[in-house]
């Protein structure tokens, strides 16, 4: 029997066993991360244009970039996170789908 090694979807960190958070396979940093930044109501804004890589060495260094890499990973879409299109933009926000 042979152990296979699964990464996060997000950050590329090796995790023992495959684990879906929110939709998504993410580690639980990650998946706190994503959690903490949905309830916040100002989002950072990239200083490289949305370029940057996202490691779990430098996960930290980017908060713009690692939450639309968990969103493009199908993190939060239709597991209470919904998505709404304002004035702004389009958010997403804790809430409950019906």
């Amino acid at each position: 029997m042979s152990l296979s090694i699964v990464e996060c979807s997000v950050c590329s960190q090796p995790m023992p066993k495959s684990r879906v958070h929110y939709g998504g396979v993410s580690c639980y940093s990650c998946r706190a991360f994503f959690r903490r930044n949905t309830q916040k109501q100002e989002r950072m804004v990239c200083k490289e244009a949305g370029q940057c890589t996202v490691t779990h060495k430098d996960r930290k260094v980017c908060t713009d970039c690692r939450y639309q890499k968990c969103i493009r990973y199908g993190i939060g879409i239709g597991f209470g996170f919904g998505i709404s299109i304002g004035i702004g933009g389009i958010g997403i926000g804790i809430g409950i789908d019906r």
